[in-house]
């Protein structure tokens, strides 16, 4: 166990950390997390923002209700590209957002490569290497087939990797386990290309943690050598690699509502909300209670 003394904006805060990803974070004083960037010991929980220096993209998803034109938020406001690969474009929609007033609408028919998603051009900013990472965003689930899954994020392509492979980089889907797991978060991560030889866990470890027809948040962070997947502000997976993500991992597109090119795309229809990608920052160590606003924008 170690302690950590810091002062932000004139605040004293106690940090205590323990072994793996526990922490807790004692304050002198009430204080807006979202002003505060907790670094001296790996980074901290962001409950609406963060440092400018570690938001890679930012999609808040307010737009015209079944438009596909998307705004990233952050300060590299980069190109956010609508794919229609057989299921129709994916669209802001007001049927459905956690804030404001739409989410994305990522459409998908239940059947393998009927799909649409959205698509940000390769950058190294969503190649954390071995460095410390946040994802995380909103998801509504609308209810599926036992063997249908929903794909959040990945990178792109039929034959991306480095070796023609499709396993590269980082991926997460839920109910990808098939009909033992058909709510689970099924959390995936590469070193090599070819194989999801960091972390591959098909089938999740709890059948339905995922609520159907309401908002799940859901964070991926890694700190050091621990990763942690977290849902609706609870630990739910977490293992030590020390491993870092393959090197096509910062030359691929990277992909909101879609994960490669091997048919297990986003299969069935969901909507996403508030979708943060952090690089050098782990914004969660600890249960957390998940933001109850928007994040801050860069």
């Amino acid at each position: 166990m170690k302690k950590y003394l810091i002062v932000a904006s004139g605040l004293l805060l106690i940090i205590t950390i323990y072994a793996g990803c526990a922490r807790e974070m004692t304050r002198t004083n009430p204080f807006d997390p979202q002003n505060v960037t907790v670094t001296g010991g790996g980074g901290g929980g962001g409950g609406g923002g963060g440092g400018t220096k570690y938001t890679s993209l930012l999609l808040h998803f307010e737009g015209t209700n079944g438009a596909s034109v998307f705004t990233d938020s952050s300060t590299f406001a980069r190109t956010v590209t609508p794919v229609n690969n057989g299921g129709g474009l994916p669209y802001t929609s007001s049927t459905q957002a956690k804030f404001g007033s739409t989410s994305l609408f990522v459409p998908g028919t239940g059947v393998n490569g009927s799909d649409g998603w959205i698509t940000m051009l390769a950058s190294q900013d969503f190649n954390p290497s071995s460095g410390d990472f946040t994802v995380e965003f909103w998801l509504y689930d609308c209810g599926r087939t036992p063997t249908e899954s929903i794909s959040t994020f990945g990178y792109s392509g039929a034959g991306a990797g480095a070796n023609g492979s499709d396993f590269c980089g980082m991926s997460l889907a839920i109910g990808h386990g098939g009909p033992t797991t058909p709510y689970s978060v099924n959390w995936f991560a590469s070193s090599v290309d070819g194989s999801w030889n960091i972390h591959n866990s098909t089938g999740g470890s709890v059948p339905n943690i995922v609520n159907v027809n309401a908002w799940n948040h859901i964070a991926v962070v890694r700190q050091a050598s621990n990763w942690c997947v977290y849902v609706n502000g609870v630990l739910y997976d977490s293992f030590t690699s020390s491993a870092s993500l393959g090197s096509s991992t910062g030359t691929l597109p990277f992909n909101v509502g879609h994960w490669g090119g091997h048919g297990l795309n986003c299969m069935k229809s969901g909507y996403i909300d508030e979708f943060r990608f952090s690089k050098g920052i782990a914004r969660w160590t600890a249960n957390f209670t998940p933001p109850t606003a928007p994040y801050s924008a860069d």
